[in-house]
């Protein structure tokens, strides 16, 4: 929908300019129509890192923000202090993550330029990501498991933080899990324990 709306507002205005010009049987001259489609072309991709929704439109929850940003499948929602962070799969293969954040009267539309992270994938086949968003902090795990052995059967971190699974089954029978928690904190010393083996974000 996030996609869809800006695309179809900006083919509106581009149907506007063309009508407007035949209207007064103006003849575009060639240098101004490409100066036109160029300027067009770079608003409309500048439009999908720039919530404009956030001026006139307040969502009731972080559940609306998502629903409305996502071109996939919304797993699960992990709540912080001032912000929720959507984890999504599209078509079973990628994975994504979003950020809606509070305002007085409900939720906004986070802008992701600002949702950093840092990225731990040679664990076993578990990808970990921490992610930053100004000063909050999730963290997440994902990996697809078809047999028992793969399963994470014990998570925890030096935070004390309250991880949540989210699975999705497959079209080839195998599972996508992926688990999430808010951060109180993250530093040098941040380490994750997944089925009694520790992981360290940084190398002393």
């Amino acid at each position: 929908m996030y996609s869809t709306i800006r695309t179809i507002i900006f083919i509106i205005i581009l149907i506007i300019f063309l009508v407007i010009c035949k209207r007064k049987k103006k003849k575009i001259k060639r240098n101004t129509a490409i100066i036109f489609v160029i300027i067009w072309g770079v608003i409309l991709s500048l439009s999908y890192f720039l919530s404009v929704e956030n001026l006139f439109y307040t969502f009731k929850t972080p559940e609306k923000v998502f629903e409305y940003m996502s071109k996939g499948e919304i797993l699960g929602i992990v709540d912080g202090k001032d912000s929720s962070l959507g984890l999504t799969v599209i078509d079973n293969s990628t994975t994504s993550c979003m950020i809606a954040i509070k305002s007085e009267n409900g939720w906004k539309i986070g802008n992701s330029l600002f949702l950093k992270h840092a990225l731990i994938s040679d664990c076993d086949g578990i990808s970990i990501i921490v992610y930053k968003y100004k000063e909050e902090y999730y963290v997440t795990l994902f990996y697809r498991a078809n047999t028992e052995n793969k399963k994470i059967y014990n998570i925890y971190d030096n935070k004390d933080s309250q991880f949540e699974q989210f699975s999705r089954k497959l079209d080839n029978e195998s599972t996508y899990y992926e688990y999430g928690a808010y951060l109180n904190s993250f530093d040098s010393n941040y380490t994750i324990t997944i089925n009694g083996k520790t992981y360290k974000f940084f190398n002393e």
